[in-house]
């Protein structure tokens, strides 16, 4: 399916009309959600915007990855400490909140056609 945008050229003042698939969409939001999607597919390599979203979403899975056997590590050893442990416990297992806002913030960078850096992540690249 092709959407089909007509909008007004500034420099000769005509209507230009402008294509954009649904699929490059589509490819790149599911490199947030299925990150390997796209990299299996191919897609990343039909366009600009499915590669940069799978980089980032490939990064961002990483990152969220190790974060969750570290935070992990470190909460087996808090849960002897009592109270100060536990809190500190529970403030480590709500930071993986942080990678599912950033998720949510690259979907709709996606969906949206952008190339905007997730914070922290932006300045890494896996995919080439």
């Amino acid at each position: 399916m092709t959407i089909s945008l007509i909008v007004e050229s500034p420099e000769s003042g005509h209507c230009v009309l402008l294509k954009r698939t649904q699929n490059i969409s589509l490819a790149a939001l599911l490199a947030y959600i299925l990150f390997f999607i796209p990299l299996l597919t191919g897609a990343h390599k039909t366009s600009e915007l499915v590669e940069y979203h799978a980089n980032q979403g490939t990064i961002l899975f990483i990152i969220a990855a190790a974060w969750s056997i570290v935070s992990e590590i470190i909460r087996r050893i808090l849960r002897f400490i009592p109270i100060i442990g536990w809190m500190l416990a529970t403030v480590l297992s709500l930071l993986i909140l942080v990678f599912l806002m950033l998720c949510i913030i690259g979907i709709l960078n996606a969906k949206n056609g952008k190339e905007t850096p997730l914070p922290v992540i932006s300045g890494y690249t896996i995919i080439k």
